[in-house]
């Protein structure tokens, strides 16, 4: 029953760690467009590449059903960023 239990978990924060990533990146493009501040840019491009990367290490570490579970969370997440800020 473990393992069910670890894969929903990295489920989850591939969803989590997928919303702030696809958000962030959207904010991003929005700031490089519009000028913004070239240290938050870069900010928010550094810690969004370390979740992901943190997340997906910790889930290759546990196992292959792990990375599975959370590359499908993170693919929801784009799914739905991407359906939601469509219409804007």
């Amino acid at each position: 029953m473990m393992p069910y239990i670890l894969g929903a978990l990295f489920f989850i924060l591939g969803l989590i760690v997928g919303l702030f990533f696809f958000f962030t990146l959207r904010q991003t493009v929005l700031m490089v467009l519009q000028g913004g501040s070239v240290l938050r840019i870069g900010f928010l491009y550094v810690i969004r590449f370390i979740l992901a990367g943190a997340v997906f290490y910790a889930a290759a570490r546990a196992g292959l059903l792990e990375v599975l579970l959370a590359v499908t969370g993170f693919t929801l997440a784009r799914l739905f960023v991407v359906r939601t800020q469509k219409a804007q």
